[in-house]
């Protein structure tokens, strides 16, 4: 009996001491796997949260893009004429197909980032669905409480619980993976379409540069036309008053030259012919002059003719420019542009119907000095001469409609 009890005593020893052993590896690798276990929810959870902040970064940036492609378009619709107003109108053309290629593609790639942002919000909601139910694990108490009785908030994990854990730790690890390289390659895309943007803007803003330049220097040659053609108006009056005056004078000196000479005999016809030969010379100048201004008129009425061939021409194309732009008005979003071409065709009519009015007056003076001057050449006396001389001065075209 005593032998027997020596062993029981001996046997419940070595059990106790297994049992606390067991105990003591049970508790080691339970602390080692909540670590484990916090690790890893506290790196998905830094994750998570750095996702949603890139995710937050990359709606900015997409709101940003579509700032800027709003500028753009505003820029393209302020954008001014450039060499010639035939030119202008196909550039406004070329330039409403170049924001359809730009805005096209990048509406597009915005919906492809729209997208792919969703299946990433959609990977973060899995993994921290996943996350959740891993700290829930860690809440129950699976060991029996004969053996032994965790603290609260751990618990004992079977083997085949802990490769289920593992499995989903490697496959969140995975989808983390996966949520990173989308997130790489939709920053990368990002930053492809910002430096495209870029350029595209900057060469945008250097063709509006450019027509604002050329515009004003194409309204410095047209003042600086308007004011040769005026200036040379005022020295054609002022040519054709100072021969008047000279005509007059010379109507009054041979007036005078008559009263000396005594009552005309038959003798006198040959000298007084003598002396209206002698003051023919004197005319010549005179007929000079209206020549040269003749030819000064037909002059400026070529260019004027040009002028208005160019404009017609311009008008033409900017009708069936706007034509074109109001079929196309839905579709481009360009009514300010088409507002401007409007006032660009009204103005221009104007403009045209003033040069045709101009021309048409230059067209009736000169006619009437042509005819003026044929009359002299065909006139056979002196008295016919002066008679035309003495007629009312072609000033402007008001003197032609009173003559």
């Amino acid at each position: 009996m005593e032998t027997m009890k020596a062993v029981a005593e001996v046997s419940e020893s070595t059990k106790a001491e297994a049992v606390a052993a067991v105990q003591r590896q049970c508790q080691e690798e339970v602390a080692s796997l909540q670590a484990i276990l916090k690790d890893s929810i506290s790196s998905y959870e830094a994750q998570i949260t750095s996702l949603k902040q890139e995710r937050q970064q990359q709606q900015l940036d997409c709101e940003e893009k579509d700032r800027e492609l709003g500028r753009l378009k505003q820029l393209l619709s302020r954008a001014h004429p450039l060499d010639s107003l035939e030119k202008q109108m196909e550039k406004a053309h070329e330039d409403s197909e170049k924001l359809r290629e730009i805005v096209l593609p990048m509406e597009q790639e915005i919906e492809e980032l729209k997208a792919k942002l969703l299946r990433a919000e959609e990977l973060i909601q899995e993994i921290q669905v996943r996350g959740g139910q891993a700290s829930l694990v860690s809440t129950g108490t699976l060991v029996p409480e004969g053996i032994y009785l965790p603290p609260p908030g751990y618990q004992l994990v079977p083997d085949t619980q802990w490769e289920q854990l593992q499995v989903e730790g490697r496959q969140l690890q995975k989808d983390l993976e996966s949520v990173s390289r989308e997130r790489d390659e939709l920053q990368e895309g990002l930053r492809r379409s910002n430096e495209d943007c870029a350029k595209q803007m900057q060469v945008l803003l250097a063709q509006v540069q450019n027509s604002e330049q050329l515009l004003r220097t194409l309204q410095g040659t047209v003042s600086q036309a308007q004011e040769r053609v005026q200036l040379q108006m005022a020295e054609l009056v002022a040519s054709h008053k100072c021969l008047r005056h000279e005509v007059k004078r010379l109507n009054e000196e041979n007036q005078g030259l008559r009263a000396e000479q005594l009552p005309s005999t038959a003798p006198q016809g040959p000298e007084q012919d003598v002396g209206e030969e002698e003051m023919l010379p004197s005319l010549v100048p005179a007929l000079e002059e209206e020549t040269a201004a003749r030819a000064s008129l037909e002059g400026q009425l070529r260019v004027q003719r040009e002028e208005t061939e160019v404009l017609e021409a311009s008008l033409c194309s900017l009708r069936t420019e706007m034509e074109r732009i109001q079929q196309e008005q839905s579709k481009a979003r360009l009514p300010d542009l088409l507002s401007e071409q409007r006032a660009k065709v009204l103005r221009l009519q104007a403009e045209l119907e003033t040069s045709e009015q101009v021309q048409r007056d230059f067209v009736r003076l000169s006619q009437a000095l042509q005819v003026r001057l044929e009359r002299i050449r065909q006139a056979e006396t002196l008295e016919q001469v002066r008679s035309i001389m003495d007629e009312a001065p072609l000033r402007d075209v008001r003197d032609i409609k009173d003559t």
